[in-house]
């Protein structure tokens, strides 16, 4: 269970820390998104720092699962990000979607 615990944290970190540093660099392709997630997507962007925030926050917590320092800390902030995410994804997006079909 040990090992398991420790495999997990690090592909956690590895995760963050990657996709984190992507949103910087930009080295792994965008797929192809929906019209309206592109168009969510595009207005994150514009907004200038709310895509550079996340960026960071994602590389501080990978980099802290990596290091196994603060470990409970950066799983709490990691997950509140994902939420905070998929709830506005579903807020928005699904929304919209829910919208044009009842149309």
């Amino acid at each position: 269970m040990k090992k398991a615990k420790v495999i997990v944290r690090i592909l956690l970190g590895l995760m963050a820390l990657i996709f984190g540093l992507n949103k910087f660099l930009q080295f792994m392709p965008m797929p192809p998104l929906p019209e309206s997630a592109g168009e969510f997507m595009g207005a994150l962007v514009k907004s200038g720092y709310l895509m550079q925030a996340v960026a960071i926050v994602e590389i501080v917590t990978g980099i802290m699962l990596l290091i196994n320092r603060f470990q409970a800390l950066a799983l709490v902030i990691l997950f509140n990000d994902l939420e905070y995410k998929f709830k506005q994804y579903k807020l928005y997006i699904e929304q919209t979607s829910v919208k044009k079909i009842c149309s």
